[in-house]
């Protein structure tokens, strides 16, 4: 009931920032469209794999007004039989001080063919503190996620909170680290982390990483979905006026 509820709102939000964006459009020369392609060799989301360990072709288009709003579509192939992931997002960012920003997001995460007898579609409101592009503060709230262990598949509200931060090392090279915690009513708690490098040149960006869960995560998911793994990530970013 709630995540209807919270469906319903989101789909009333999403309708009237776009109307918002379209009126302001024309007036705001700072608006503009953006988006990406990506293929990685995992796709894989707070520690675990949703792709099966199998490489993954990923999509993101948005548009942005000056004054921070956001309205995105982001996409991606995952394993069967959970079918590709095609998420709605909402967001609201704003500068806080010289060096740090907060932000705001509502998404709609989806999987429209999905071959499963029961819904993984979920609604998750999140919150960033950033400060200088260097270090990031997460937390997310979901009223019902859907979670399919070794033991069986549930249902039930769930929470993420993560730091991430990056490091310069050339103009070009950065190094990034990432550490989050994850509580589930539907099964156990457990930690997740990363540790990368990224080059960047123009447009594109090339991300290696290594990637891991703790024992709890292990035991209830599996190895293959949550075991430690190395992804290599490609990236290409456009934007337009």
């Amino acid at each position: 009931m709630h995540e209807a509820c919270l469906r319903r709102a989101l789909c009333k939000l999403v309708v009237a920032a776009a109307a918002a964006l379209a009126l302001s459009g024309a007036a705001q020369a700072q608006d503009r469209w953006q988006g990406s392609l990506t293929l990685t060799s995992d796709y894989v989301q707070r520690g675990r794999s949703l792709s099966g360990g199998d490489p993954a072709l990923q999509g993101e288009v948005s548009y942005r007004d000056a004054g921070g709003l956001q309205l995105g579509v982001w996409a991606s192939t995952t394993r069967r039989p959970l079918g590709p992931e095609v998420d709605l997002l909402l967001s609201l960012s704003r500068p806080l001080g010289d060096d740090w920003a907060w932000n705001l997001a509502l998404g709609y995460y989806s999987y429209p063919d999905s071959e499963l007898s029961v819904s993984y579609d979920r609604v998750e409101a999140g919150a960033i503190l950033a400060w200088s592009d260097r270090v990031a503060l997460l937390l997310a709230w979901s009223p019902q996620t859907a979670v399919n262990t070794v033991s069986g598949f549930d249902r039930g509200p769930a929470a993420a909170g993560e730091i991430t931060a990056q490091w310069p090392l050339l103009s070009w090279l950065s190094l990034g680290a990432g550490l989050g915690y994850r509580e589930l009513a539907a099964a156990d708690d457990h930690w997740y982390w990363n540790l990368g490098l990224s080059a960047r040149r123009g447009r594109a960006l090339l991300e290696l990483s290594r990637i891991g869960t703790d024992a709890r995560a292990r035991a209830q998911f599996g190895e293959d979905e949550a075991g430690d793994r190395s992804v290599l990530t490609l990236t290409w970013r456009f934007a337009g006026s």
